[in-house]
């Protein structure tokens, strides 16, 4: 590859190159062609892949923008989430203890009733556990 092209190239891919090589390129006709030729390559790739176009970071910022306020409002919602569930708790706390127990919370009734055999001593009498 030449000088020309080297330059040429260097230019468009943003790369260093030297300014009086540059110019000289573009003074000969085949270099403003390979200049218009890779410039219309650059857009044929940009459409199928930006992120090989430097100028494509715009749309990541937004991007970042995007998911910065997706997460803000997710944080918001779980706030008032919590702040919400919390002042329903309290509130029924409050209701239940000021409330007496009701018949139902009372113990069921026996359904066998055991009866202490004759002469058995059911008292611990050695004093240990």
């Amino acid at each position: 590859m030449s000088t020309t092209h080297e330059s040429i190239s260097a230019f468009v891919d943003d790369e260093p190159f030297d300014a009086n090589e540059l110019a000289a390129a573009l003074a000969d006709p085949e270099g403003r062609e390979l200049l218009i030729d890779l410039i219309a390559l650059r857009h044929v790739v940009a459409d199928a892949d930006p992120s090989q176009v430097p100028m494509a970071a715009a749309p990541q910022t937004r991007r970042h923008l995007w998911f910065a306020g997706i997460a803000a409002a997710l944080l918001l919602c779980a706030s008032v989430g919590y702040v919400a569930g919390a002042k329903v708790t309290r509130a029924e706390d409050v209701r239940t203890a000021s409330v007496a127990p009701a018949a139902t919370d009372a113990a069921p009734a026996p359904t066998r009733v055991i009866t202490l055999t004759p002469g058995v001593n059911w008292h611990d009498t050695n004093g240990g556990y």
